[in-house]
């Protein structure tokens, strides 16, 4: 007879292993690398990164994971799934705070000040890309709705 129940499996998979170690690692190369903001830490998750995959074994390949994507592409192993054609996508991996919009219809993003399509004293969401570029959402996504972007600034 079939399990009823609803608890998810305990296992961790390969890629789930490897969070927490980078979880780990991070703080402690950043603190002494006196590192406390997100533009600052980003060339050195690069770097980080660089270093796994070209210089430490994977302990069940037994081989640096760039030697191993390399001979996946080699022996046409690899699949690479296209990017979901979802209106809300772009804004997946950003960080999403909400916040006012001033009286006089700006938007404070770091330094600056910049006019949205938001009326004053109102909400929007402020979307902190990985690219580094700011755009403004007029609600949380939906994917029953598609996004109305206030504004969107490039870096």
């Amino acid at each position: 007879m079939a399990s009823t129940s609803s608890t998810p499996p305990q296992a961790k998979g390969k890629i789930e292993r490897e969070h927490p170690y980078w979880q780990n690692r991070r703080p402690a190369c950043f603190a002494s690398e006196n590192i406390a903001a997100r533009a600052q830490a980003n060339p050195h998750i690069t770097d980080l990164r660089r270093h796994r995959n070209q210089h430490e074994l994977h302990r069940e390949l037994q081989m640096k994971p760039q030697q191993a994507w390399a001979l996946a592409r080699k022996e046409k192993r690899s699949v690479l799934r296209p990017v979901p054609r979802c209106p809300w996508w772009p804004f997946v991996g950003s960080e999403r705070p909400v916040i006012p919009v001033a009286d006089d219809g700006r938007v404070p993003i770091g330094t600056q000040r910049l006019r949205g399509e938001a009326a004053p004293k109102t909400k929007l969401i402020l979307c902190h890309h990985p690219t580094g570029h700011h755009s403004g959402l007029a609600a949380l996504p939906d994917p029953k709705t598609k996004p109305q972007i206030l504004f969107s600034i490039l870096p």
